[in-house]
């Protein structure tokens, strides 16, 4: 992505950067069948600290009739917050406890969003599905700025504008959930995503060129 070369200059790397792009996207993008979504919302989160606040958003949408898809980490499924939080909200109407290996597309389709912290899913989601990932970061447990790091003396965030909306607080995440205009943000990913992405849609095409050529 585009965006990489902030960062990777950041690095003073003297390296060089190969801009071929990003085949697992590709894939994604080609396998996913948009349709309209439903009352959904898919949460995934990693920084365990936060999990109460987690669970009291959850209970939040519950309340408003939001169907709930939670999805641990498939390594972490049975790290004591998520558990606790699959046996606390177990068998309640709306809750769905997903362990599948990979996300399906059912599930891509149904959710108006996701919620989640720090992880490639962060970005795999909206480039996917031209949906919002809501980025969760309770300031009293994260503070003011836990996407913002400093590289070199460069303060740089990786929390995308055009991706994703920050959330501080519990009402903040779920008055942005209810605000949402999906219309808005899908012509807004579409347009970043055509822009950002090096070689959409013909990344392994262009990597396979490569190494043809260095082969040679």
């Amino acid at each position: 992505m585009k965006s990489d070369e902030i960062y990777f200059n950041a690095l003073n790397s003297k390296a060089k950067l190969l801009k071929l792009g990003y085949p697992n996207i590709d894939k994604q993008i080609k396998n996913y069948t948009p349709k309209k979504p439903q009352k959904s919302v898919l949460v995934m989160f990693h920084h365990f600290k936060s999990y109460k606040k987690v669970m009291e958003a959850i209970d939040k949408l519950l309340n408003l009739k939001y169907e709930i898809i939670f999805r641990p980490n498939p390594h972490f499924h049975n790290q004591k917050e998520n558990v606790e939080i699959t046996k606390f909200f177990q068998g309640k109407k709306g809750f769905v406890y997903d362990d599948s290996p990979k996300l399906t597309n059912e599930t891509l389709q149904k959710a108006i969003c996701s919620i989640g912290d720090y992880s490639s899913t962060i970005f795999s989601f909206p480039l996917t599905t031209l949906k919002p990932c809501m980025l969760f970061y309770p300031s009293d447990i994260m503070g003011d700025d836990f996407e913002k790091e400093n590289i070199n003396g460069k303060m740089l965030s990786f929390a995308d504008e055009n991706l994703h909306i920050i959330s501080r607080s519990v009402d903040e995440l779920v008055n942005h959930i209810e605000n949402l205009n999906l219309k808005e943000w899908n012509d807004k990913i579409l347009e970043y995503r055509n822009e950002e992405i090096y070689n959409l849609g013909n990344s392994s095409q262009v990597i396979s060129d490569l190494i043809m050529q260095k082969a040679k």
